[in-house]
């Protein structure tokens, strides 16, 4: 007795297989065609896990499109930033106050009465015209 599904698929001149199904009286792959008329209105798929991918794909996209929706309302608001390594900035009226930063280096621009620019550096304690 052969093993069930143990049967040659039908191909096509080029080698790859053709439209079929298996018919378990005969034990051989039969074409599927237009005109088949021994083609089984019904396939028997019992044989399909019970937790089938389909379920698990589905989950997944679920969590996903959440975790989207998540990421989108954050970026819609503010947010707070640190940065490292960068040198902060500083720009000011020449009557204005100096502004005093916390970082121990910064550069700084002061705009004049004759609006020309100065620019300046900030060495932790105070700032020097970039020579």
């Amino acid at each position: 007795m052969s093993k069930k599904y143990d049967v040659e698929l039908i191909t096509d001149k080029n080698g790859k297989p053709m439209p079929q199904y298996y018919d378990a009286e005969e034990n051989l792959m039969k074409p599927i065609t237009s005109d088949n008329k021994d083609f089984p209105n019904e396939i028997d798929v019992s044989n399909l896990p019970s937790d089938y991918p389909d379920t698990a794909v589905k989950a997944e996209l679920e969590s996903i499109k959440q975790t989207q929706s998540e990421i989108l309302e954050r970026l819609d608001g503010e947010f707070n930033t640190r940065l490292s390594g960068s040198i902060a900035e500083y720009m000011w009226l020449h009557s204005d106050v100096e502004p005093t930063p916390k970082e121990s280096r910064a550069i700084g621009v002061r705009i004049e009465e004759d609006n020309s620019m100065t620019t300046l550096y900030w060495n932790g304690s105070s700032w020097n015209e970039v020579a």
